[in-house]
C-alpha cells in the first residue's frame, strides 16, 4: 500500500461503510492512516446501517456546507410486528403488534401514500438539536421531549419483495429524509408496528454502489493507492451551474474582490441569477464556488 505523498491530496473518496462501524470511525481511520491533515464525511450513516459515505479529503472537507441536498437512494427491510426505542435492531423492544395478513397488492398500495412531500417526525434517536442538544444525547439520558415534525421529499417507494414479516423497500428520496420514520408509518399504516432490521444506502447524488471502494479493501489490498481513488473537487459540483473567468481576473479574485460582468468569459446561466456556481479560470481549473450579486461575482469558497 502506497502512503507516500498523499499529505497534500484534496478530493473526494466515496467509501462504501460496512455495517457495524460509525462514519466517525471510518473518517478518523481514514485520517490517521493515510496521514491526512483534515478528513470529513457527507452525511452520517448510522452504525448499523451500510452504504455510500462521501469521505471529503483536505480542502475538500470544506464543501461539506454545499452538498447537503443530494438526493438519496437506500434499501431497506422493516420487520413487522415489533417496535424499538431508535426503530432500528439495535434498540430495546418497547411494544409488539400481532401482523395482519398483508398481501403484496396491500402493500403497494400503502406504499404509494408515501411518496411525494410528506411530513416526519424525527426519531428521538437522532442528530436533530432541541436547544442546542442532539437528540440521542436527551434520548439516552432518559429525557422525554418532542420534535417539530418537517417536510420531505419521497420521490418513490418501491416494493422489493414481501417474506414473513419482512417488507423490503427501495427508497430515492430527498435530503433529511429519516428512513427509520419512515419505515415505522409504513408499518402502523399496515395495522402493526415496524422496525429497521436493514439498510444500506445505495446512491448519493452522483455517487453510486458500484463505484465505490469497500472500507476494509482501502487498508488490505496493497496494490490499492489513495490517490487513485480521489475524485475531483468539484465532482459532487455537477448539478451547479459554471462560469470562466478571465486571466486578468484571477488578482481580483485573490484579493477577495468581486467579478464584474466583463472579467467573465463564458457562462452557462445567465449572468444576474442568484444561485451558486462553480467558478473556473481560462485554463479549465476549478477554482472554488461564488454567487451572483447582481451583475457581480463573488467568490464565497475560495479552493486554490
Amino acid at each position: 500500500m502506497n502512503v507516500g505523498g498523499v499529505y497534500g491530496l484534496n478530493g473526494i473518496l466515496n467509501v462504501y461503510k460496512p455495517e457495524g462501524v460509525s462514519s466517525n470511525y471510518v473518517v478518523q481511520k481514514i485520517k490517521k492512516m493515510f496521514k491526512l491533515a483534515k478528513v470529513g464525511h457527507g452525511g452520517t450513516l448510522d452504525p448499523f446501517a451500510s452504504g455510500i459515505l462521501p469521505i471529503f479529503v483536505n480542502k475538500a472537507t470544506r464543501l461539506n456546507n454545499y452538498i447537503h441536498s443530494f438526493d438519496k437512494e437506500y434499501v431497506a427491510c422493516i420487520e413487522l410486528g415489533t417496535a424499538t426505542d431508535t426503530a432500528d435492531y439495535t434498540g430495546k423492544v418497547v411494544k409488539r403488534m400481532s401482523v395482519p395478513d398483508i398481501s403484496e397488492e396491500k402493500i403497494k398500495e400503502s406504499l404509494k401514500n408515501f411518496v411525494g412531500q410528506i411530513e416526519q417526525v424525527p426519531p428521538a434517536y437522532s442528530a436533530k438539536k432541541l436547544n442546542g442538544i442532539r437528540a440521542y444525547d436527551l434520548a439516552r439520558k432518559g429525557v422525554h421531549f418532542s420534535l417539530v415534525p418537517i417536510k420531505v421529499i419521497i420521490y418513490s417507494c418501491d416494493l422489493l419483495y414481501y417474506e414473513g414479516d419482512k417488507i423490503y423497500i427501495r427508497v430515492k428520496c430527498g435530503s433529511g429524509t429519516y428512513i427509520r420514520t419512515l419505515c415505522e408509518d409504513i408499518a402502523c399504516s399496515l395495522g402493526t408496528v415496524g422496525y429497521v432490521s436493514y439498510l444500506e444506502r445505495i446512491r448519493y447524488g452522483p455517487l453510486e454502489k458500484s463505484n465505490a471502494i469497500a472500507f476494509d479493501d482501502l487498508f488490505s489490498k496493497i496494490e490499492i493507492n489513495i490517490s487513485d481513488q480521489l475524485l475531483p473537487l468539484d465532482f459532487l459540483l455537477h448539478n451547479f451551474p459554471w462560469v470562466v473567468i478571465k486571466g486578468s481576473a484571477l488578482k481580483t479574485v485573490l484579493n477577495g474582490g468581486m467579478l464584474s460582468e466583463d472579467q467573465i468569459e463564458f457562462f452557462s446561466i445567465p449572468i444576474n441569477v442568484e444561485s451558486f456556481v462553480r467558478v473556473y479560470s481560462i485554463d479549465r481549473k476549478f477554482i472554488g464556488i461564488g454567487k451572483f450579486n447582481g451583475n457581480k461575482l463573488k467568490i464565497s469558497l475560495f479552493l486554490q
